[in-house]
């Protein structure tokens, strides 16, 4: 499940960064498989406002943002789960057809027109099957290397990366494991107080598809 969330603590105040390093020993103690942990910055309004820092969960291409910050003499906690978008752009298709057009005539030069043919589709099939076996291979470090790399990452993922129930259950996984462990951090460093943790607004949730995430997610940029 996706959740976007946010509590308001009356009258209080914690350490933003040891908030997070509680969030980050948190899941570190869980083990939560090909989780990449960083902090990014938002703007607060314009271009000329404040920044905002947010730790940042990454796995793939599911997000959360996560924030703690004052507001006025309270306190709150936010965490918002997004999926960056993967968009195939037209210069990528362009510039992915020149790459393989000039891997081809390489091939030419050095084999021949008959020979550097079956050679390059030779070597263009095992990339193929590489690519397809990826994770069922465990390769997944290659795996988040690849699926970050510009131009290359974009097909890979569109055309090679198969999806699988099992893909399906650890992204459920990952999504339940981080948005608890957040909770719980909350819980830890607030619960206690004289006011309670109250929540501002009720749980947004929703089943995550095969192909993507409901919309209502996605109102906010993910990136810088």
């Amino acid at each position: 499940m996706a959740s976007r969330w946010h509590v308001l603590v009356p009258d209080f105040e914690v350490s933003t960064d040891e908030f997070y390093q509680m969030i980050k020993s948190a899941i570190e103690a869980k083990r939560v498989p090909d989780l990449e942990i960083s902090e990014i910055e938002f703007r607060e309004g314009g271009l000329m406002s404040a920044r905002r820092r947010y730790l940042r969960l990454r796995r793939e291409r599911l997000v959360f943002d996560v924030c703690s910050a004052p507001f006025g003499t309270s306190w709150f906690f936010s965490c918002r789960a997004g999926e960056i978008p993967m968009h195939l752009k037209v210069w990528e298709i362009v510039a992915m057809a020149a790459t393989i057009g000039g891997f081809f005539l390489l091939h030419m030069a050095i084999f021949g027109i008959n020979a550097g043919s079956a050679v390059f589709l030779l070597n263009a099939a095992a990339v193929i099957f590489l690519l397809n076996c990826l994770t069922a291979t465990s390769l997944y470090g290659l795996d988040a290397i690849l699926l970050r790399t510009p131009v290359v990452g974009a097909f890979y993922e569109r055309y090679f990366r198969g999806n699988s129930y099992f893909r399906e259950d650890t992204r459920q996984m990952y999504l339940q494991t981080v948005d608890g462990l957040v909770r719980g951090a909350v819980e830890e460093v607030a619960g206690q107080t004289p006011g309670g943790v109250k929540f501002m607004q009720d749980d947004i949730e929703t089943n995550i598809g095969l192909f993507g995430w409901i919309r209502e997610l996605f109102r906010r940029p993910w990136s810088r």
